[in-house]
């Protein structure tokens, strides 16, 4: 009966059997539904709020794939070959896959156009020194590891280092600052604009396929699971919308006062980083964080990426493009 109300109606209809206990799990809907229709052609739930959710998800997903998709921009900038003969290089060396090294990084986002800021990786005073002049001065010296990139009590940046005696100084209190562990890596980059520091990251997940997420840098963020996610390929639209789906979106577009940043420009790392991810199944991850971006532009600060051998098991571009992006929070895994 609900079978053929269904066939006749131009509403979705969900059924759920709050008595149903104890029938048989395979003569349960066809017997409920007088015999005549075949199993699963009215979707029957546990519970009324089950429906209900699967129905909010159907509209949710209507509605996405209603919407206006924008466009995919010109590869014609992309070096693309130059990237998987990196690529294929690397795994030539190290056939079980490896951690690029900091040229190698530049090397790969630049076939992309994405300019990874330069910096100078130090053990010394000494080496610190010479690599501020190298620099030109100006410069910061950044004490890098795991347990600082979220603890924010600790001073681990000293800024608008100008000669060598002030890189000494900050090279003595850094390092009794950060307790000089065994993981602590210190390094000289050159100022950057101030802005607000952004994080962009690509993987492979063993579900969804290629992935990129995009998120404010930093701990409240981590903790509160704000990043949006982007199956690959993306278009200018998606990135605008990976975007504006973060809960912490306001302080990108002028919170309270404050200058707006370029939006435009971390739509167009979105989109590269997407068509490197696409180009490149080998890439397992890739870290872009921090970013600092401003009112004119941005500054891509550091880099980590890894590749493996890839078995290149993906779906078809188009059958991707059927994927909704997971919301804020969601497990993709």
């Amino acid at each position: 009966m609900l079978a053929a109300v269904g066939e006749q109606s131009d509403k979705p209809i969900v059924s759920t059997f709050l008595g149903s206990e104890g029938v048989p799990v395979l003569l349960r809907v066809p017997d409920l539904l007088g015999g005549s229709a075949g199993r699963g052609s009215v979707p029957s739930y546990a519970a009324p709020e089950s429906a209900v959710r699967a129905l909010a998800r159907v509209v949710n997903y209507s509605e996405w794939a209603a919407r206006e998709h924008g466009e995919f921009r010109s590869s014609d900038n992309h070096r693309t070959g130059d990237a998987r003969a990196l690529v294929r290089d690397v795994l030539a060396v190290a056939p079980r896959g490896a951690i690029l090294s900091t040229e190698q990084v530049h090397a790969l986002l630049a076939c992309y156009g994405i300019d990874l800021w330069t910096w100078i990786n130090v053990h010394s005073r000494e080496e610190a020194i010479a690599a501020g002049e190298r620099l030109g001065w100006d410069v910061v010296l950044k004490a890098g590891s795991e347990h600082l990139r979220s603890r924010p009590d600790i001073a681990h940046i000293w800024r608008g280092i100008a000669n060598g005696e002030e890189m000494g100084e900050a090279w003595d209190q850094l390092t009794n600052w950060t307790g000089m562990r065994k993981d602590t890596k210190f390094f000289v980059q050159r100022v950057a604009a101030e802005g607000v520091q952004v994080s962009f990251s690509v993987t492979e997940d063993p579900l969804f396929g290629p992935l990129v997420s995009f998120g404010l840098a930093g701990a409240p963020s981590e903790l509160m699971g704000d990043r949006s996610y982007g199956i690959p390929p993306l278009t200018d639209l998606d990135a605008e919308s990976m975007i504006r789906n973060l809960r912490s979106a306001p302080l990108l577009y002028g919170y309270r006062g404050s200058e707006a940043v370029d939006v435009d420009a971390l739509q167009d790392v979105i989109v590269r980083l997407a068509a490197m991810k696409d180009d490149l199944p080998e890439i397992a991850e890739l870290d872009l964080e921090p970013v600092a971006v401003h009112a004119n532009g941005f500054t891509a600060l550091s880099a980590r990426a890894k590749v493996i051998p890839s078995a290149d098991r993906r779906g078809e571009w188009y059958v991707r493009r059927l994927s909704q992006p997971a919301p804020m929070g969601d497990t993709l895994a």
